[in-house]
C-alpha cells in the first residue's frame, strides 16, 4: 500500500474538521447551548486513539469557583469547570488520572478571553 499524496492527506485533514465542527454543533442544538467545546485527548502516545467529550463553555459562577482555587489547588479548579459544564462524551476525561491531566492542558485555552482596550481622556 502506498502514502498518500500530500494533496490526499491536507484533503482527508480538511474532512476530518468539516466533520468534527458538525458532531460538534449537532451536540450543542441537542443541549441547547451557545457554545460547546469538543475536547479530544488522546490514549496513546502514537496519537492513534482519543477520548471524545464535549463541555459547554462555563458560566461566570463556574469560573470564579474555579479561580478561588488557582493558587491552591488549580486541578481542582479545572475539575470544577469540566464536571459543571460536561455536556456528554467519554467519561475517561473526567474519571481518569491521566486522561484528566490532559485535557487540563487545553482548559486554559478555554477560559482564556480577549484583551479590552482602554483609552482615556485625560
Amino acid at each position: 500500500m502506498r502514502n498518500p499524496s500530500a494533496k490526499q492527506q491536507a484533503l482527508d485533514h480538511a474532512e476530518k474538521l468539516t466533520k468534527e465542527k458538525a458532531e460538534v454543533e449537532a451536540v450543542a442544538k441537542k443541549h441547547n447551548a451557545a457554545k460547546v467545546v469538543l475536547l479530544k485527548v488522546p490514549l496513546n502516545d502514537e496519537y492513534t486513539e482519543f477520548a471524545i467529550g464535549y463541555i459547554k463553555y462555563p458560566e461566570r459562577e463556574d469560573v470564579s469557583i474555579a479561580m478561588t482555587f488557582k493558587d491552591t489547588d488549580p486541578l481542582r479548579g479545572k475539575q470544577i469547570i469540566l464536571e459543571n459544564n460536561w455536556l456528554e462524551g467519554d467519561r475517561r476525561i473526567i474519571d481518569d488520572t491521566e486522561t484528566f491531566l490532559s485535557a487540563c492542558t487545553v482548559l486554559d485555552d478555554v477560559l482564556a478571553v480577549r484583551q479590552a482596550m482602554l483609552k482615556k481622556n485625560w
